[in-house]
């Protein structure tokens, strides 16, 4: 995993560069095992028993994963703190010029079960072709050991908040920007950025404030 980086706000310098943006989900092997397809036998021997990454990637990108082999998929975790204490992982995958980043808030319940499951159970990632019912499987390649970091950062994680909740969008917009995260590839430039986002649910004891 690479080394913890801290967010700088207000991201003054990324205005009015985009990326495109989805929400992630995370499934159990429980639910995976649910919604496997008996005619996609193929994808069913991938994904079945394994925790899933779900999220969404530009058409561009997805052309190109469609169209990659294996080692042409660049990999990447990596975890960010904000200002405030609060912490971020990242699983970035990245063809060509194109990257997608999972983005995972540290301080939610289902992203602390998902990073615990995965010291002693497979896990992968689904990339769907932005909304639409073509997906792309890749494996989960970061061992127990390299994700162990992101399992203490959530340790020491406040618990759910509205500041929390409030500060996600920022954090998003942050992210978003192309070098957020360098380039898996030595002599490739990032040109385009996807976000799929963890977005906890809001408990009934949090309320947030209206906005005026």
């Amino acid at each position: 995993m690479n080394s913890l980086k801290t967010l700088t706000y207000p991201p003054a310098r990324h205005a009015g560069q985009r990326a495109r943006l989805f929400p992630a989900t995370i499934m159990t092997p429980a639910e995976v095992q649910d919604g496997l397809q008996q005619d996609r036998q193929t994808v069913a021997d991938q994904i079945r028993g394994h925790w899933m990454l779900c999220g969404d990637v530009d058409h561009a990108m997805f052309e190109l994963l469609v169209s990659s082999r294996v080692h042409q998929v660049g990999h990447r975790a990596s975890a960010f703190s904000s200002p405030s204490g609060s912490g971020y992982a990242l699983f970035t995958h990245q063809v060509g010029g194109h990257q997608h980043r999972f983005v995972l808030p540290l301080w939610c319940d289902e992203v602390r079960l998902y990073l615990d499951a995965l010291q002693r159970e497979p896990y992968g990632f689904m990339l769907g072709d932005e909304g639409e019912s073509a997906g792309w499987v890749l494996p989960g390649v970061a061992t127990a050991d390299e994700l162990a970091p992101l399992r203490e950062l959530c340790r020491a994680q406040p618990a759910l908040s509205a500041e929390l909740l409030a500060e996600l969008p920022m954090a998003v917009v942050v992210l978003s920007a192309p070098d957020a995260i360098p380039s898996v590839f030595e002599h490739s430039r990032v040109e385009a950025v996807s976000l799929s986002v963890v977005v906890p649910a809001l408990p009934d004891e949090v309320a947030l404030e209206p906005v005026h």
